[in-house]
Order: structure tokens, then C-alpha cells, then sequence
């Protein structure tokens, strides 16, 4: 089926093209002209001047021939993909635990990267000084100067005002109205673009992971903390003040237990991380009997979720109840995101939903059991499969989108 293409006038039309080649170049490569014809709908002879411009830019190459004869008198067609050395990408996860910056080449390709806890109990100060410092290191491991950088893309957990590059307000880092855009440009002299971390990580598994064959889809991160990107018509939607898909702060317990956000009873106070520690905890200090009692007092005092999915795979029955409890209250607040967007599609990542089965098996039975919109057989709910490294992947995505494929306000196909 071909790809649609946008009707406006010719400069917009000639630059989406572009773009739109650029973009299945990265994404389906090695390609040939004559696939990427197919792809887009587009003239044999438009994609040909389009990829001729962009060989001489020096932004894609040859690369060798298919070992399948698709034209005439038995030629191979030409092969063609990103040339990774044309342009680096920073990319920085401002994570609630950790905080990574890692350089890409245009190719996705990581050159450098370095990681470490984030600062926490101060102001944003530290967590630019930090992110700042990486970014130099990194460019000194690779070799790179930040003239040949196109960008920094920055993805912050909470309420992210996108346009402005402000994080409005993350109530696990803390921070209220930070202008990273504006200080992290001042600083290194390069386009910063600042996203809330998941729809980084919806950007990248619906352009190269999970996501790539639908055009509809919701993204589900279930760690720390929760929340979910919405791609509808293959857009991300962000809503008018920048505020979709806090699944996490919907109330499924009023009077519940006190969720960071200040509120009670919000899924995420339930369901993440803290919320299966404190639930497990509770049913040990109520006497029930479990293997974790085995664990040095210390270790029950850093108990995990991550610890708590291996006792629940050991066959611990407290675990396996903490966990269905868990994809049950997900499961819930997944259906209503079907009924809400009509979309049946979701992916499913994060730190807690590493304990597989366990999670996915009691999140669909109850998905599929409380959608109203769709055909329950219709539901699709699968993993991630960029795992831990969606969500650069997706800032270095969201760089490339608005610097070298030029298609501002990015996030589309």
C-alpha cells in the first residue's frame, strides 16, 4: 500500500518528500529507488531526483546492489542507505534513578555514552551541570565537536511544555517550570528540543520498534513512574496544553494511598514500582507468609519490584497475588484508554513490565474483559522492542526529524 502524501504547495510538497524519503531511507534501509517509489506513492523519476539531492548533500549513499534482480534485463537495483558520519545526535534521558547521555550517528548508531544517578534534592542546577558535563565527555570519547552536532534532544519524566522546552512540572524530580531549552542552548550553542521521556519513547518504537506497521497505537512506561504516548493517524498526540497521556494520575482507588503528584488513589501510586513495594509490605507486616521473609532485614528494607518478579517466577504465591493484583489495575487503566482513543493497540515497556508473563498474561485477560469501544479479539498488547534504550532512541529521532529531515513540529508519519 502506498504511503500517503500531503497535499499543500509545491515547496511544502517537494520538502515533505524529501522528508518522507529521508525518514523510510533510515527506517527500511538498505532500500532501493524502486522500492521506495513503491513506499511513498511517488514517480520513479521524483524519488530519483530526490535521493540524487540527497547523495550530494552527503546525507545518504550506495551501497552495493540487491542480490535480486527487480527490473529489467536482470539489473540489480542499487542499495542506499544513511550515512551514519553525515550528522550526531545527543540524546539525554533525565530519568527519576538515572540520567544518560548517549551520541548517535545519523544511523542510530551509539558512538559514546555515559550514565549515573540523578541528582536529586537540589534545584535543576545540578541535573544541567551533569548532562552538560556528559555531553562534552561524550563528544571527547567520539572524537566529535559540537559543530558537527544537529542537536540535543532531552526527554523528562512529568508535564513538559514541548514548544517552549520547559518542564512544567516532574513531581519525582521535583522540578516546577524549568527552561532546559533555553539554558542547555545558551550553554552548548546547539538546537535543544525537550520532550516528556515517554512520548520520546513512543516516537521511537513507532518509528523503529513495535510500532512501525500501525498507524494508531498507545505506549505504555511502567516503572518508577507511568505514563503513555498516543499516536493517532501515525501523530503523536500531545493535546492542547501538552498534557495527554498521564494515565498514571487517573484515580482508581479514591482515598487510596498518597501518590507523589500529592493526589490519592492514582494508578501510578498503585501500580509502579513504590506502589508494588508498599503493597507487598503490607501483606508481610499483615503475617502473610512468603520467601521474602528469608531475605537479611536489609534487604528487605531496599526491596524492589524487580526482586519481588523473581520470587513471584520462584512460584511465591504473595508475589504471583502482588502481580495479577498489579496487571489487573493496569488492565483497567489500559481499557479505559481504549475506550477513550478507540485504539487497540498498545505497547507495553518499563522496568516492572520485565516481569513478563506475570504481568502481561492478568493485564490482557482483564483488558479484554472491560473494553467497550472495540472488538476484544482486536486488542493488541505486546512489549516493547527497543527495550531500555526506546526513549534515546527517540530523542536522537526527534533531533533528526527537526534539524535533518527539516520537518518541523516532527513526530508525524
Amino acid at each position: 500500500m502506498a504511503r500517503s502524501v500531503m497535499k499543500s504547495d509545491a515547496q511544502q510538497m517537494k520538502e515533505y518528500n524529501r522528508a518522507l524519503v529521508l525518514r523510510l531511507i533510515q527506517q527500511e534501509g538498505p532500500v532501493s529507488r524502486t522500492a521506495l517509489a513503491k513506499m511513498t506513492g511517488l514517480s520513479p523519476t521524483t524519488v530519483s531526483v530526490i535521493i540524487d539531492a540527497l547523495l550530494a548533500e552527503g546525507l545518504v549513499r550506495e551501497c552495493g546492489s540487491s542480490p535480486l534482480a527487480t527490473t529489467g534485463a536482470g539489473r540489480r537495483p542499487i542499495l542506499l542507505e544513511i550515512r551514519p558520519e553525515a550528522g550526531f545526535l545527543l540524546a539525554v534521558d533525565l530519568g527519576v534513578t538515572n540520567t544518560t547521555v548517549v551520541l548517535y550517528d545519523l544511523a542510530s548508531n551509539a558512538r559514546a555514552r555515559r550514565t549515573a544517578p540523578t541528582p536529586k534534592g537540589q534545584d535543576a542546577g545540578a541535573n544541567i551541570q551533569l548532562i552538560v558535563r556528559f555531553i562534552h565527555e561524550c563528544l571527547e570519547e567520539a572524537g566529535v565537536s559540537l559543530r558537527q552536532v544537529a542537536g540535543v534532544g532531552l526527554g523528562v519524566p512529568g508535564l513538559v511544555d514541548s514548544e517552549r522546552g520547559v518542564s512544567r512540572y516532574s513531581h519525582n524530580l521535583g522540578f516546577r517550570n524549568v527552561p532546559f531549552k533555553e539554558v542547555l542552548e545558551r550553554q552548548l550553542g546547539v538546537p535543544v528540543f525537550v520532550e516528556n521521556v515517554i512520548r520520546m519513547t513512543t516516537l521511537a518504537e513507532k518509528w523503529l520498534g513495535a510500532g512501525k506497521d500501525v498507524s494508531d497505537l498507545i505506549c505504555i512506561g511502567i516503572g518508577s513512574g507511568l505514563g503513555a504516548g498516543i499516536v493517532v493517524g501515525s501523530q503523536l498526540y500531545r493535546g492542547p496544553w501538552q498534557g495527554a497521556g498521564e494515565i498514571g494520575h487517573t484515580v482508581v482507588l479514591p482515598g487510596g494511598p498518597l501518590c507523589r503528584c500529592g493526589n490519592r488513589g492514582c494508578l501510578e501510586a498503585v501500580v509502579a514500582g513504590r506502589g508494588i513495594v508498599a503493597r507487598t509490605m503490607a501483606r508481610l507486616e499483615a503475617g502473610a507468609p512468603s520467601s521474602l521473609r528469608e531475605l537479611p532485614s536489609e534487604a528487605l528494607k531496599e526491596l524492589s519490584a524487580k526482586v519481588i518478579a523473581e520470587h513471584a517466577g520462584q512460584g511465591d504465591k504473595l508475589c504471583r497475588e502482588i502481580f495479577w493484583e498489579t496487571g489487573v489495575y493496569l488492565g483497567l487503566g489500559i481499557a479505559n484508554m481504549i475506550n477513550l482513543f478507540d485504539i487497540p493497540y498498545v505497547i507495553l515497556g518499563g522496568g516492572v513490565a520485565q516481569a513478563g508473563e506475570l504481568l502481561f498474561r492478568p493485564v490482557i485477560e482483564t483488558v479484554r474483559s472491560h473494553v467497550y469501544s472495540v472488538d476484544p479479539d482486536q486488542v493488541q498488547i505486546v512489549p516493547r522492542q527497543l527495550g531500555s534504550e526506546a526513549s534515546l532512541l527517540g530523542a536522537a529521532l526527534l533531533v533528526s526529524m527537526e534539524t535533518v529531515f527539516k520537518l518541523p513540529g516532527a513526530a508525524s508519519f
